[in-house]
């Protein structure tokens, strides 16, 4: 394992991130996410961040609310509550975006 804590490795895979690797970059993620504890609020976010990116925004809805449920804080709560309004509403949920960012 390298010497890189967990955060820095998830900045380097966002940094080196390549939308053309589907499949790379989910088993690259996944490895990542498996470090942490099954429930773990970052390792959700991230998981959720990858799919949404990637285009999977009906998984990332649930994983984005899987992760503000295990109590997802610091810098990563607001942009897991921006990106979860946006993957709302681009899986057709537009209403259910406005509430979540209405109540933050």
């Amino acid at each position: 394992m390298s010497d890189e804590s967990w955060d820095e490795r998830i900045e380097a895979f966002w940094r080196d991130f390549d939308e053309d690797d589907r499949d790379g970059m989910r088993e690259s993620m996944r490895m990542l996410v498996a470090e942490r504890p099954d429930g773990d609020a970052e390792a959700l976010y991230e998981w959720a961040s990858v799919h949404d990116s990637l285009g999977y925004e009906q998984e990332a809805v649930d994983l984005y609310r899987s992760a503000l449920e295990a109590g997802l804080d610091g810098e990563r709560r607001p942009q897991a509550v921006i990106q979860l309004a946006s993957s709302l509403r681009n899986v057709g949920e537009p209403d259910a975006a406005v509430e979540l960012l209405l109540r933050g």
